[in-house]
């Protein structure tokens, strides 16, 4: 089983935070812009890759299987997905698919309708009225 976490925040302290405390990956809804995406993946990912900050407590098993095969392993495993549900991420669809170091990535069709239709809280059903 999977341990993976809605962000509600796009920051780096949040992120890191839910993953150091045990999160195999997270999913961040409302991704707006290329640069937001490559920010995210590169928050969860520990150097040479990117600039995650080394600060592993349960994941580490509280420090006991740290060091480097730790972050090498914690680089192949961890789990980012964001979700397309704006018309700028519609927009940019193809270079936020380019982006490598992410592997999901979730267009919901439902919530983008609704907000595409000028409302300002949707449905996830993307039920018409």
């Amino acid at each position: 089983m999977y341990r993976l976490w809605c962000a509600s925040r796009q920051q780096y302290t949040f992120i890191k935070s839910v993953l150091d405390a045990g999160a195999d990956g997270i999913i961040v809804p409302q991704v707006r812009t290329v640069r937001e995406v490559r920010q995210i993946v590169c928050d969860c990912r520990y150097p040479p890759l990117c600039q995650r900050g080394y600060g592993p407590r349960v994941t580490s098993n509280y420090g006991r299987n740290g060091g480097v095969d730790y972050i090498a392993q914690a680089n192949l495993e961890v789990f980012v997905s964001v979700q397309i549900e704006t018309t700028e991420a519609l927009a940019a669809l193809d270079k936020i698919l380019a982006v490598s170091g992410e592997v999901g990535r979730v267009v919901a069709p439902g919530r983008r309708r609704f907000r595409l239709s000028g409302h300002s809280h949707g449905s996830d059903y993307g039920v018409d009225s």
